[in-house]
């Protein structure tokens, strides 16, 4: 996987995640949907770089 499947977590919620031993439920446990997430952070950097050309 490569970033475009990437969510920025901080220090603590990284090892709140590892530790949970299920990430899919952690993240539904916060309502978070961690792939719409890491898309729109995709798209958002895509268009940053291009525009930077």
């Amino acid at each position: 996987m490569g970033d475009d499947f990437t969510v920025p977590l901080c220090r603590k919620h990284h090892r709140d995640l590892h530790d949970s031993g299920n990430e899919s439920s952690w993240w539904h446990a916060l309502g978070i949907e961690p792939l719409k997430i890491a898309r729109e952070l995709w798209e958002e950097s895509r268009d940053r770089r291009r525009a930077a050309e």
